[in-house]
């Protein structure tokens, strides 16, 4: 047996086994025995691997089974898309990561991961995570919205890839909750702020966030150039450049996220400008505890005669893994490039290069 609770003769050899694996279907749990450990009375240790001990008795002791545990990992499609080849169940050990990938159909694209799944971690494919327990996933898609500056048209064009549309707006306008606009290699000029009020996701095309610039279409524009205001609204892999709001309190003038929140994801956010007493956040201002900057490079932003933050201003939300560079405040003892009343930074490294008052506070 596994051992024994009761009388033992002394000098006698005794032998315990545990069984070498097992596995619940139901709970989707394996676990492999790696070995043993024995304690006697006296605390001398002793240890050995496999499922057999063997010891000839002189004192009583403890004796503990090591074992592997490995947890089932379930991921399913919806409609448009599959699972991509070795995915669908896997089987990781405990502490382990599993990576699950989503291919979308033609025409189609991934949009986000359901059930087990952290909320900063559904929309990305592929998907990773550190498995602690049975997980059951499903990856649901939606149509793909194209806008191309240089070949779309707003009036002509279907939004297909063969026929885009020219503009973020357009693309906006046409896509239901769960679409993705598609942008791509351009320079998007605005004269009004793009709004993420919707369940969207605005990304480029490529994937590289250099290809496509969202930016004024004049200097001194006055106005903030993408706001994202819903849960499952996403920014990503795109550069959002020389935002320039003037007003007393004014705030986010590259990328703004409040109410319901949002994701901005893998993208370039500089050469912002806020100014105007008490101005705050010229790089990104995030006042939503929904609000999430993810995996982004914020550089070169400025805030005159401001509370600070001028690369970064968060009331409440999550920053992580994060790069901050060159970005400035001018105002006398303002606050640092990263300025927080509340939320959490998880910031790999925080660079800051040849400016003043650059520091994180709050």
């Amino acid at each position: 047996g596994w051992g024994i609770n009761g009388d033992l003769v002394p000098g006698t050899e005794y032998t315990f086994t545990a069984p070498t694996d097992g596995e619940d279907t139901v709970a989707g749990v394996r676990w492999t025995c790696t070995g043993w450990t024995f304690v006697d009375t006296d605390g001398v240790e002793t240890s050995g691997d496999g499922s057999s001990f063997t010891f000839t008795y002189q004192k009583s002791g403890t004796l503990t089974w090591r074992f592997n545990a490995f947890y089932r990992v379930v991921a399913t499609a919806g409609d448009g898309g599959r699972i991509a080849d070795g995915c669908s169940e896997q089987w990781i050990n405990l502490g382990s990561a599993v990576t699950v990938t989503a291919v979308p159909a033609s025409g189609k694209s991934f949009y986000r991961w359901t059930g087990d799944v952290p909320d900063n971690s559904r929309f990305d494919n592929p998907l990773s995570v550190v498995v602690t327990e049975p997980m059951t996933v499903s990856a649901s898609f939606a149509k793909s919205v194209y806008v191309a500056s240089d070949r779309g048209s707003d009036t002509e064009g279907d939004g297909s890839s063969g026929a885009p549309y020219a503009t973020i707006e357009k693309g906006l306008s046409e896509a239901a909750d769960g679409d993705t606009v598609r942008v791509f290699a351009g320079n998007y000029s605005l004269t009004a702020g793009l709004a993420l009020d919707k369940s969207v996701t605005v990304c480029s095309d490529s994937g590289i966030a250099s290809d496509v610039k969202i930016l004024p279409k004049t200097a001194k524009n006055n106005f903030r150039l993408v706001t994202l205001s819903h849960a499952d609204a996403v920014l990503r892999n795109v550069t959002v450049q020389d935002g320039s709001w003037s007003a007393n309190y004014a705030t986010g003038a590259n990328v703004y996220i409040t109410g319901a929140g949002g994701l901005v994801e893998g993208c370039v956010i500089r050469n912002g400008l806020v100014g105007g007493g008490e101005s705050s956040g010229a790089g990104v201002f995030i006042d939503s505890a929904y609000g999430i900057l993810s995996r982004c490079r914020v550089e070169g932003n400025e805030a005159e005669q401001s509370l600070g933050g001028s690369g970064l201003y968060m009331t409440a939300g999550l920053a992580v893994n994060t790069l901050f560079v060159g970005n400035v405040n001018d105002a006398a003892g303002a606050n640092g490039v990263v300025y927080m009343t509340g939320g959490t930074l998880k910031v790999r490294e925080a660079l800051t290069v040849g400016k003043k008052n650059e520091k994180v506070s709050g």
